[in-house]
């Protein structure tokens, strides 16, 4: 007898490596949900064989990419490319066959024409709907705004048990032109006697560079060591957007969901519905001299309704046909 159809959605999130990592936790809480990154993904779940003609170069990306494209536009309601995660990708001559119409690309970082091509975005448009998470490149470039995402744990508390912290503030990350603004931060807190920490991820570096709370390094951390040996000790998360960011950060979320304190210097979190004083920092507008009382003051809690919007089952219907 032929299989029943649940009749739930199915859901592909296609990122790169990263995202898969950022949602481990939640993957058994959305059966109906694959999240997935990197081109050993596309056959690493379905045909082996195709998965080591590709790695010995028998296979093009191309071809492995367009059979995939034709097999998952059928069995997915929805696919939900991370706009960086790979450009062959989802700019394959399949998709233009598609007739269901059911691709999205969403950009969780500003569009550089400088590093996508200048015709990236006019490319994607002739295939996909297209989203960013800034509200200006909707404008600029005729897309549809979504929210940043996130998926907490199902027990925060239980993952995130309360501790001591060991840093006033923190920022773990890549530098992406925000290198001399973080040591700026950072000597400006060391100097009114707080305790940054900032790790910065330099790709390739085999020697890590230290001095008291700044470290910079080639190596990774995994994101739920980052939470649990991070963040959990931390009073206060640093978001340094990239130049022409007003779109949301992952740090942004972890403020949220966390009930961490974020000093950014995106102006336009004074916007947002969860923005209030005593919980985030603005660089550039809030006096730096009084930022160890405002480090003192009760965490205002967040209004559940608001933390939900950014959830990911939200999230995911947002995304829709025109």
């Amino acid at each position: 007898m032929p299989k029943k159809k649940s009749g739930r959605e199915k859901i592909l999130v296609l990122g790169n490596g990263i995202v898969p990592e950022y949602f481990a936790w939640e993957h058994a809480a959305y059966p109906d949900v694959v999240f997935g990154g990197g081109a050993d993904f596309w056959f690493r779940r379905h045909n082996y064989l195709a998965l080591a003609l590709y790695r010995s170069g028998c296979l093009t990306q191309e071809r492995i990419v367009a059979w995939y494209a034709k097999r998952n536009c059928k069995k997915y309601s929805k696919i939900i490319f991370f706009a960086y995660f790979d450009k062959q990708a989802f700019l394959n001559p399949a998709y233009l066959k598609n007739k269901r119409r059911n691709t999205y690309v969403w950009f969780w970082d500003p569009v550089r024409d400088e590093m996508l091509g200048s015709d990236f975005v006019e490319q994607c448009r002739r295939c996909h709907h297209l989203y960013s998470f800034q509200a200006e490149d909707c404008a600029r470039y005729r897309m549809h705004f979504n929210t940043t995402l996130y998926l907490p744990p199902e027990d925060i508390e239980a993952f995130m048990p309360r501790a001591a912290p060991l840093y006033d503030a923190l920022f773990l990350g890549s530098d992406k032109g925000r290198g001399s603004v973080l040591r700026a931060c950072y000597e400006q807190m060391a100097s009114l006697g707080l305790r940054p920490f900032i790790y910065l991820h330099i790709k390739g570096r085999r020697e890590e560079s230290a001095g008291g709370g700044w470290l910079e390094t080639g190596k990774a951390i995994p994101y739920r060591k980052y939470l649990q040996d991070y963040v959990a000790k931390t009073r206060a998360i640093m978001d340094i957007c990239q130049e022409g960011q007003t779109g949301f950060s992952l740090r942004v979320m972890e403020h949220l969901f966390f009930d961490k304190k974020l000093i950014t210097n995106n102006a336009a979190i004074k916007d947002a519905r969860f923005y209030h004083a005593d919980n985030i920092f603005l660089l550039g507008k809030d006096d730096m001299g009084k930022m160890e009382k405002w480090l003192a003051l009760p965490f205002v809690p967040i209004a559940r309704e608001i933390k939900d919007g950014y959830r990911f089952e939200n999230w995911v219907k947002r995304f829709a046909r025109e």
